[in-house]
């Protein structure tokens, strides 16, 4: 599916002749938290495999409808949406208005297995167990089928409350996360898809502890390799090299404890993210058996982590030529949990500096965060069209900055919004005319910034950086503006003529001067991540 969209809906309920009918209000979304899926045969009444929902358009004639379970984390309910009508199901036609499913307290999390969807697991925070129920229940179109034992509590209890979990990738255990123990909860799934004994929903014996430990000695962060994945047009514009001489580290004090917060995977390799420790804990999961393997050292607690696929090094590679073309590229993106901000990590397995930081930022300053402007909330990696053949569009036809084809990364921000970075753009050699940036389909393509781990931009690039109006001289009174030569018409001081613009800086005036960046009287910065408006005053001798 390429969107999703939740749509919720009012009812009113008017008893005999009163001029004051009763409004029922239906529930909406209080503090929605996880999200699952599963799909469903509509025709046959009955719940497929997820993969049958592959490549839905989400229109009433189709035959499949996609099904988002959400968590309520506020009010202890799982509530469901069909994604092919947009509309929020009721769960119990019984009781006036639209009804979520209730659940233990405090829902943090929500599994369905993707290939064999009859069962929902629902992890509750405050009840501190982990539930089970007939995928059916949340959809009363569709009759059991689960075939769960009869039990008044189809439930595990932990010993402390999960905040988050997932399925093994055999899909025979349940991992589940309790922060305050510092530990991982490995609980089997029966034959039948229960959980537990049914006959006694505390026996421990129905799961098992895996601790996690403190590294004796928490490596800092390895600097990673400045790498440039970049299509510019004109071909003339200078960009900032990414450099930084340390990333950004949290030192933990003797004792801390970890407090695993996130379960995230990376193939078959369970990554557990620790809000207490600066590093990443890494696991071989294999069914009900977890083995420890090297962590990773970002440097900083880890609120998130999304893995992308493997991607050219280069522009202008196709994805199937990567291993003969060039050394494929793999990275790994990371919310910071101290501050919000973004990292990025060499994480091609293999790799010199697999788990390194790396240069990212194009800027002023160095540093190893993209530039965002309001703390990230969440990730989450988007290959349309990937893996596919570059410029599908004859190049006359033209490609818009706002089409995404290729690999990309969404980043929630607090603000509401959600940023684009680039990645691997599949239409970026599209972009911007012939390799020279000669004779670009469209003029207002005459101006193409895309660079791996930048944000991505949207829309056409109007003008570049530029002079406003033209710098003027005031000198005892008298005003003058300044010429191509830097000198004043007023008589006065004037500006050096420089015979080549800094690195990465371009020449704004005079005008002789912008295309070659040579005897340039003002540079300043070009690419657009960096540059500012900004105005400049001087005084000589006094005010």
């Amino acid at each position: 599916m390429n969107r999703i969209g939740f749509v919720l809906l009012s009812a009113a309920l008017v008893t005999g002749c009163r001029q004051d009918p009763t409004i029922v209000v239906p529930p909406s979304f209080e503090r929605p938290g996880s999200v699952a899926f599963f799909c469903v045969d509509v025709t046959a009444s009955s719940i497929v495999p997820l993969a049958e929902c592959d490549g839905l358009d989400g229109v009433s004639t189709e035959t499949r409808a996609l099904t988002a379970l959400v968590a309520q984390t506020a009010s202890g309910e799982v509530g469901s949406v069909d994604l092919r009508l947009d509309r929020v199901i009721d769960s119990d036609v019984r009781v006036p208005g639209f009804t979520f499913k209730r659940v233990g307290e405090g829902p943090t999390a929500v599994v369905v297995n993707p290939e064999d969807s009859a069962v929902t697991y629902v992890a509750t925070f405050g009840s501190r167990r982990v539930e089970y129920y007939d995928t059916a229940d949340f959809r009363v179109d569709v009759p059991a089928g689960a075939g769960l034992p009869e039990t008044e509590t189809p439930w595990v209890v932990l010993p402390d409350g999960p905040v988050d979990m997932v399925l093994s990738p055999d899909g025979t255990a349940l991992y589940a996360a309790l922060p305050t123990m510092g530990m991982l909860a490995v609980i089997p799934i029966n034959a039948d898809r229960s959980l537990g004994i049914p006959a006694d929903p505390f026996d421990a014996s129905a799961y098992t502890l895996v601790p996690l430990t403190a590294p004796d000695a928490i490596d800092a962060p390895t600097v990673g390799v400045a790498e440039i994945y970049e299509r510019t047009c004109p071909t003339s514009i200078s960009l900032r090299t990414p450099v930084i001489t340390e990333p950004t580290q949290v030192t933990a004090e003797a004792g801390t404890l970890p407090e695993p917060t996130r379960l995230r995977y990376d193939g078959d390799t369970l990554l557990v993210l620790d809000a207490a420790l600066p590093v990443v804990h890494r696991f071989s999961a294999v069914g009900a058996t977890l083995t420890p393997e090297a962590p990773l050292s970002p440097g900083v607690p880890v609120r998130d982590l999304v893995f992308t696929p493997e991607v050219p090094a280069v522009v202008g590679t196709p994805d199937e030529d990567i291993p003969e073309e060039s050394t494929p590229r793999r990275y790994a993106y990371a919310i910071d949990d101290t501050d919000g901000s973004v990292l990025v990590l060499d994480a091609l397995e293999g790799s010199a500096t697999f788990g390194a930081v790396l240069p990212v930022h194009v800027g002023a300053a160095p540093s190893d965060r993209i530039r965002l402007f309001d703390a990230a909330r969440a990730l989450e990696v988007l290959t349309p069209g990937f893996p596919g053949t570059e410029c599908v569009l004859p190049v006359d036809e033209g490609i818009g900055p706002d089409e995404l084809r290729g690999v990309f990364v969404a980043i929630a921000l607090g603000n509401g919004l959600v940023e684009i970075v680039d990645v691997y753009d599949l239409d970026a050699t599209c972009r911007g005319g012939n390799a020279a940036c000669e004779e670009p389909p469209t003029t207002l393509d005459e101006r193409v910034f895309i660079r791996r781990h930048s944000p991505r931009i949207g829309d056409f690039v109007a003008v570049e950086s530029s002079v406003l109006g033209t710098p003027t001289f005031s000198t005892e009174g008298n005003t003058g503006r300044l010429l191509n030569d830097g000198a004043s018409e007023s008589g006065g001081p004037g500006l050096i003529v420089l015979a080549q613009c800094p690195s990465a800086l371009g020449a704004l005036f005079p005008a002789t001067a912008v295309e070659s960046s040579e005897g340039a009287v003002i540079c300043g910065v070009v690419e657009p991540w960096s540059a500012r408006e900004e105005t400049w005053q001087a005084d000589w001798e006094g005010a």
